[in-house]
């Protein structure tokens, strides 16, 4: 039987608006340790909400999107104090951290890996006549945070710093623009020149949030962040064949390693498996996604940590909701 034109139109239309949606097996969290050529790992399952690694995972991705509200914060009361509209700001990229020393028990801090865009609108009347819509669009690309703290006790020194290379456009549906240049020159301003309170306190928080979680400030339950991951009774097998209580190393010598060490942190933004759209099923069937690495290189002993979420996914067909009845079918 030949279908209509309009109808197999309609088929194929349904079929190339149509989604495949993941499905999880086996959602867990993955620490594994590496020494000396040879690693260890252990997993809890993503569904233990209250255990080691959840929690854990929640406050480092958390430290990204507190960095990323207190700046939409400065931005949008930057704004709204000059009669514009903050619509939306997002960070793009992931959070990387250095630190090392810089002087006696003092180290110093590097946060990077991360650019910032803001939108804000203004719209009016010039001279009772002219109407205007205008959308001014600020980006701050390649962020620098900077600080330093006493390798002792972890506590930051009062100067922190903020560095970007920065930019502001203005697009109007006339030929207005130039009515909002206000707001790039305010925001601008904001970034380039001296830290305001508000900004600085985000800069600080975002620093303490990073060296606290994982290196100072122990939790009441499972103790200091990098001593929640690396328990004392895990052990290594190096490349030569002898066996390491790496969890008994890293907890004897936490101190020397703190305020004597190059420390590299990487964040990844952890799974967040998404709906794809198409006709053909996604070839993933595995994710592992980095929540952050931890590389400390000291001059007795170098490792790393490297927490991160894994899962198997199953891809499920989904027909879209305007589809005819039984003209939606599985590729």
């Amino acid at each position: 039987m030949r279908l209509p034109f309009f109808l197999l139109a309609i088929l194929a239309s349904g079929a190339a608006q149509a989604d495949w949606v993941p499905v999880l097996r086996g959602n867990n969290n993955v620490v594994t340790v590496s020494y000396g050529g040879g690693s260890a790992s252990y997993q809890e399952s993503a569904a233990i909400y209250d255990g080691r690694l959840s929690p854990f995972i929640g406050e480092m991705r958390g430290i990204r999107t507190g960095l990323e509200n207190k700046l939409n914060s400065v931005v949008g009361a930057t704004v709204a104090a000059n009669g514009i509209t903050f619509r939306e700001g997002k960070l793009s990229g992931n959070l990387h951290a250095s630190i090392q020393p810089a002087a006696p028990n003092t180290l110093l801090m590097t946060i990077d890996g991360i650019s910032y865009q803001a939108r804000s609108t203004y719209s009016g009347k010039r001279w009772g006549i002219l109407t205007f819509d205008c959308t001014n669009t600020f980006s701050a690309n390649n962020i620098s945070l900077t600080g330093q703290y006493g390798a002792n006790n972890g506590v930051l020194l009062p100067s922190v710093g903020l560095n970007s290379h920065v930019d502001s456009s203005t697009d109007c549906d006339s030929n207005l623009g130039w009515i909002l240049p206000v707001v790039g020159d305010l925001l601008v301003n904001k970034v380039t020149g001296i830290l305001d309170n508000r900004l600085e306190d985000g800069v600080r928080g975002a620093m303490n949030e990073v060296k606290d979680k994982l290196l100072y400030v122990p939790d009441p339950a499972w103790g200091i962040g990098v001593l929640r991951l690396v328990p004392e009774n895990m052990q290594i097998t190096a490349a030569d064949g002898r066996t390491f209580n790496i969890g008994q190393i890293v907890a004897n010598n936490l101190t020397y390693l703190l305020g004597n060490s190059q420390i590299d942190l990487q964040f990844g933004l952890g799974m967040n498996p998404r709906t794809v759209p198409g006709t053909s099923a996604p070839q993933i069937t595995k994710f592992d996604e980095n929540v952050v690495t931890l590389s400390i290189t000291s001059p007795s002993i170098s490792f790393s940590v490297r927490l991160s979420q894994q899962a198997y996914v199953d891809w499920k067909w989904k027909c879209p909701a305007n589809s005819p009845p039984g003209g939606c079918r599985e590729p």
